[in-house]
């Protein structure tokens, strides 16, 4: 279940309420955005920020959701259970990203499982928190839908990618969104290669012989370190409207 992160916008005012949360900027947050204050404040009133150890459980698939968690900082792995009892990873979660959100709105079981990648925080409201503001406030309906129609639009896209791109291409389009959120031709991978095998729909194996094609293009790894020398040419190749090897 895709994450979209926050987008960019013009600053507005903010609700006292949202200042006042543990000195965190909270309007930055998605579900914060454009809301009235009241309805700002009803969702601080039943919220609170928690403090999560690596790999620690958020919530399981098939559980009724009781909160609604908004990562602050840290990574959240979303993944589902095959038959078999294998788990196949969908997303990585990081800041200002919201956990299946639509399960929390309709009342439903949990889609997925939810599991932090590394120590993280995130602000949990309760669930039916949730569904009496949406009731209650006629703003916090237009975000939801919003947030929700984002969601679809991000899964639709990453169903195409998996169709149309080959790994390689998948994995330099993650570099490029990687160096471009970092500011640096040289970052470090915030996750293990493995993670982001699964994340990129592959096996550790064929992402070592990806890693190995972008080589061609300027694209260096030590340990968990990726050096690019030419991020012109890795978006060009990410972006190729044909399926590259």
């Amino acid at each position: 279940m895709p994450c979209p992160p926050p987008a960019t916008r013009p600053p507005s005012p903010r609700a006292p309420a949202i200042e006042a949360a543990e000195g965190l900027d909270l309007e930055a947050l998605p579900l914060f955005r454009g809301v009235s204050r009241s309805a700002a404040k009803f969702l601080l009133d039943h919220g609170r920020i928690r403090r999560h150890q690596n790999n620690q459980s958020l919530f399981r698939q098939g559980g009724a959701p009781q909160y609604l968690y908004i990562v602050l900082d840290g990574l959240v792995v979303l993944s589902v259970d095959e038959p078999g009892g294998r788990r196949q990873i969908l997303e990585f979660c990081g800041e200002g990203e919201l956990l299946d959100l639509a399960s929390v709105i309709e009342g439903a079981p949990h889609m997925v499982s939810a599991v932090t990648a590394r120590s993280a925080r995130t602000f949990r409201i309760q669930a039916q928190a949730i569904q009496d503001a949406i009731a209650r406030y006629p703003s916090m309906a237009v975000i939801m839908s919003a947030i929700l129609a984002r969601h679809l639009r991000e899964t639709s896209e990453k169903v195409q990618e998996l169709k149309l791109q080959s790994v390689s291409q998948r994995l330099a389009a993650y570099l490029v969104t990687l160096a471009k959120r970092t500011g640096a031709n040289e970052t470090v991978l915030p996750i293990e290669k493995r993670l982001l095998a699964a994340r990129l729909g592959t096996s550790a194996e064929s992402l070592s012989r990806a890693f190995a094609r972008l080589r061609a293009l300027g694209v260096r790894t030590v340990g968990q370190t990726i050096e690019i020398a030419d991020l012109v040419a890795l978006q060009k190749f990410s972006s190729a409207s044909t399926r590259l090897c």
